[in-house]
């Protein structure tokens, strides 16, 4: 299966990367994972797509699940949302690492 990274800078908000993913999968990709990482010597987040022709039912919603809140609390709210779980990583967010959550 072909992938495709997309490299978001970390200083941008979440709802300049939410906007980003959604146009993404407008175009034909579907979201796989999320993550912080580094390019070119800098802070950037990772964002991994798969070639998908069916545009998702659903647009991506990105939020930030409180890094204040236990792991336990943090897989509890995971696993209550009634929307789907599309992937759960750490993101750049306005030059802050948050861990977010991507749900449909």
């Amino acid at each position: 299966m072909a992938v495709e990274v997309r490299i978001l800078s970390g200083n941008d908000s979440l709802e300049r990367h939410q906007d980003a993913i959604r146009k993404a999968e407008s175009r034909g990709f579907r979201l796989l994972s999320i993550a912080c990482g580094v390019s070119s010597s800098f802070r950037a987040n990772l964002i991994t797509f798969v070639p998908d022709v069916v545009t998702p039912p659903k647009p991506i919603t990105l939020e930030n699940l409180a890094g204040a809140l236990t792991g336990q609390q943090q897989q509890d709210r995971l696993n209550t949302d009634a929307r789907e779980l599309v992937c759960y990583g750490s993101l750049y967010v306005s030059g802050v690492i948050m861990n977010v959550v991507a749900l449909r």
